[in-house]
C-alpha cells in the first residue's frame, strides 16, 4: 500500500483545524498515526474529517505523488525538494521569470541550499526574497493540483474505510418482543450526527457476520478459522473457537479446555480487542484505512501495547488513524505521534518529533512520572547504544518478548548513574519505580586484573533482588567480534585503512583508531600507558613475572601511541550499534549467558514460560 504521507487541512472540509507549519499540511504520516490531546481539542473531529473525505484525500495524494514522480512531502522544505526525482517536470508548470535563471536543477539546488543554510543565498540564482517567492510558488502549485487521474479512478472503488467509534461492543442492546436484536443503534446514532459518508464499524456486526461466513463458502469459513488461529497465536495462547450459537442472541467462545460460554463472560478488555481486531483481520488482503477512537478503553496497558504491535503486523495494505488519551500509545516505534491543542479557538495539529515533545504533551495532559512506568520489567542501561544491542539480543534469544510490552529500557547515563546509586537511600529511588528490574553497566576495565568500580553498587542492588551484570571486558562493545566491529566503523567513517589503536581487543577502547601515516619516524619519547604502569607496579617492578603475551601486547600499544600517527575517534556509538544489529552478530559466551538469564527474568515477570 502507498500510505498517505501528508494531508492538506483544507481538504478535511472541517472548520477550525490547522497545522503548525506554513504549508498548512499534516505531514510525517506513517502506517500508524496517533493523535493525542485533551478533551474538546479536536481529535475526533480531525479523524472524522479524514474518514469522511478519505477518497478525495487519497486521490489528491496520489495525484501529487504522480506529479512528483513518487516523491514525498516531509517535515521541511529541504527534504521536500530533495525528494523530487524529476525537477524539470515539476517546475515546467511554474513561472520563475523573476529569478536569474530558469534552469530547474539550479533553482532546486538553490532552494535546498537556502533552507539548509538558514537563509544564506547562492549568488547566481536570486536573493532571499526571490527564493521565498519561488518556494511559495511551488507550495501554491501543489495545493492546486487537480484531484484524480484515470489510474486513480481504477482503484478508487477498491479503497475501504472504517470508522470505529468509542461506542462499540459485542452485546446487542435493543429488544424486540423480549428478544435482543442486532440493530446497530451505535452506528445509526453516529451516522445521524456526523453524516452518511462514514462507514461505521461498532462490533455489533460480528455475530451475524461470523454466522453467515460459517454457513457460507469454504473461503468464507476460512476467514473465521484463520481469525480463531490468530487469536490463539497472539492473545490467548490456547485453542479458540467462536460460535454463533443457535437460538442465542450473543456470540459464544470456547478457549482451550474451558467450557463454552457466552462472550459476555469474557473480560471487557478481551472483548474490546476482538471488536477492534476482527474487521482489521477480515480485510487484511484489501486496501483499507481504519479510524479508531480511544482504543485504550477497557484495555490493560499491556494489551494497549500489544494492540499497536498487532496493527503493525496484520497487513501491509492498511493505514491507521487513532485518537487517544493514553500515554501507552506514545512510546512506540511503529507510529507517528501528533498532538492536538486548542489555540484561539482553533485546533492545531503538531507532529511530535522526539521524546521531549511527547513528555511535554503528556505533562500538559496531567500525567505524572509514575503514570508513565506501567511496565512489568525495567532494564537500566548507560546509554542508547546499549539499548539497541539489548533489544536485538533479547529478540534474537527469545523471539517472543518485545520492548514496551514485556519490558522497558531506561537510561541512568554512565557516571551520573554511579553517583545516583552511591547511597542506599538513593537505590530506593530506582527500586521504588519498579522492583522488577535489571542493572547493566560497563566495567571500564583497561586490563584483566583491574578492580571493579561497581562493587558497592552490585552489593546494594543484589541485596534488593535486582539482577546485576557488569561487562566482563571494558564495554559492551568489547563483547562483539572485533572484525565485525571495525568493518562497520570503516564503512560508516569512509576510512578503509583504519586499525585499532589498541591491540588488546577485550580491554582496549573500541572507538579509538589509527590511520597509516606517511610519517614513519621512530618515536622520540616512550609513552607508558596507565595499564602497563599498573601491571609493572603490581609485580613489584619485576617484568619477568608478567605474562609475556600480555606484556608484548601492552608494549606494542604504548609504541603505537608514542609514534606520531593520525589518530581517529569514532564518536557515533548509536549509528554503529544500528548498523551492527542490522547485519546481525553473534554475542560472545559472557554476553550470551547474561542475555539468557535476562530473558528468563523478563519471562517470569510476564507469566511466560521460563
Amino acid at each position: 500500500m502507498i500510505n498517505l504521507e501528508f494531508i492538506f487541512t483544507k481538504d478535511l472540509k472541517e472548520k477550525g483545524l490547522i497545522s503548525d507549519n506554513s504549508l498548512d499540511v499534516i505531514n510525517n504520516l506513517s502506517k500508524i498515526n496517533i493523535f493525542i490531546g485533551g478533551n474538546n481539542s479536536g481529535k475526533s473531529r480531525l479523524i472524522r474529517g479524514i474518514s469522511n473525505n478519505i477518497l478525495d484525500i487519497f486521490n489528491k495524494f496520489l495525484s501529487i505523488k504522480d506529479v512528483l514522480k513518487h516523491g514525498n512531502i516531509n517535515s521541511c522544505f529541504s527534504t521536500l525538494y530533495q525528494r523530487y526525482q524529476d525537477h524539470q517536470y515539476l517546475l515546467s508548470s511554474i513561472n520563475f521569470k523573476f529569478l536569474e535563471t530558469n534552469d530547474a536543477s539550479k533553482i532546486m539546488d538553490s532552494l535546498i541550499f537556502f533552507n539548509d543554510n538558514k537563509g544564506r543565498t547562492p549568488k547566481t540564482v536570486g536573493n532571499p526574497d526571490q527564493l521565498v517567492r519561488a518556494q511559495n510558488a511551488i507550495i501554491d502549485f501543489i495545493k492546486e493540483l487537480p484531484e484524480g487521474t484515470s489510474y486513480i479512478k481504477k482503484i478508487e472503488k477498491n479503497v475501504l474505510s472504517f470508522y470505529i467509534p468509542v461506542l462499540r461492543g459485542l452485546k446487542p442492546l435493543e429488544k424486540n418482543n423480549d428478544v435482543y436484536v442486532y440493530s446497530d443503534i451505535y452506528s445509526n446514532r453516529i451516522l445521524n450526527d456526523y453524516g452518511k459518508k462514514i462507514s461505521v464499524y461498532t462490533g455489533l456486526e460480528i455475530f451475524e457476520d461470523i454466522k453467515s461466513k460459517l454457513l457460507g463458502t469454504e473461503i468464507e469459513r476460512k476467514v473465521v478459522t484463520e481469525f480463531e488461529q490468530f487469536l490463539e497465536d497472539k492473545i490467548f495462547k490456547q485453542n479458540v473457537t467462536l460460535i454463533p450459537k443457535y437460538k442465542e442472541d450473543i456470540l459464544h467462545i470456547k478457549i482451550g479446555d474451558e467450557e463454552q460460554r457466552s462472550i459476555a463472560y469474557l473480560g471487557d478488555g478481551l472483548q474490546a480487542l476482538i471488536v477492534i481486531l476482527y474487521p482489521i483481520f477480515k480485510h487484511k488482503m484489501e486496501l483499507a484505512f481504519f479510524f479508531i477512537e480511544e482504543p485504550e478503553t477497557h484495555l490493560h496497558p499491556t494489551y494497549q501495547k500489544l494492540l499497536l504491535q498487532l496493527l503493525s503486523e496484520i497487513s501491509d495494505l492498511h493505514q491507521y488513524f487513532i485518537t487517544t488519551h493514553s500515554n501507552n500509545f506514545l512510546d512506540s516505534s511503529y507510529s507517528s505521534i501528533f498532538s492536538i491543542t486548542k489555540e484561539n479557538g482553533l485546533s492545531k495539529i503538531k507532529h511530535l518529533v522526539d521524546d521531549n515533545h511527547k513528555w511535554e504533551t503528556l505533562s500538559e495532559l496531567g500525567y505524572k512520572a509514575s503514570d508513565l512506568l506501567q511496565t512489568n520489567f525495567i532494564i537500566w542501561v548507560e546509554g542508547p547504544s546499549d539499548k539497541i544491542y539489548l533489544n536485538y539480543l533479547l529478540e534474537k534469544e527469545s523471539g517472543v518478548i518485545k520492548e514496551n510490552i514485556h519490558y522497558t529500557i531506561m537510561f541512568y547515563a554512565g557516571t551520573t548513574g554511579t553517583h545516583l546509586v552511591n547511597e542506599e537511600e538513593e537505590i530506593e529511588l530506582i527500586t521504588s519505580i519498579n522492583r522488577n528490574c535489571a542493572w547493566i553497566c560497563d566495567s571500564d576495565k583497561e586490563h584483566r586484573v583491574a578492580p571493579s568500580k561497581n562493587i558497592k553498587i552490585k552489593s546494594i542492588l543484589e541485596n534488593k533482588g535486582v539482577f546485576f551484570w557488569e561487562t566482563t571486558y571494558r564495554e559492551l562493545e568489547n563483547h562483539i567480534d572485533k572484525d565485525v566491529f571495525i568493518n562497520i566503523v570503516k564503512r560508516i567513517s569512509g576510512k578503509p585503512d583504519l586499525q585499532y589503536l589498541s591491540s588488546n581487543h577485550m580491554y582496549g577502547d573500541r572507538f579509538k583508531f589509527s590511520e597509516p601515516s606517511k610519517n614513519t619516524k621512530t618515536f622520540e619519547r616512550f609513552i607508558m600507558s596507565a595499564s602497563l604502569k599498573a601491571m609493572i607496579t603490581k609485580n613489584k617492578n619485576i617484568v619477568a613475572s608478567i605474562n609475556a603475551k600480555l606484556l608484548k601486547a601492552e608494549l606494542q600499544d604504548c609504541i603505537n601511541n608514542s609514534i606520531k600517527t593520525n589518530n581517529f575517534i569514532m564518536n557515533n556509538k548509536v549509528k554503529i550499534a544500528k548498523e551492527i544489529t542490522k547485519i546481525g552478530f553473534e554475542p560472545d559466551t559472557h554476553l550470551k549467558k547474561m542475555i539468557k538469564t535476562l530473558v528468563q527474568k523478563i519471562n517470569s515477570f510476564n507469566d511466560l514460560p521460563v
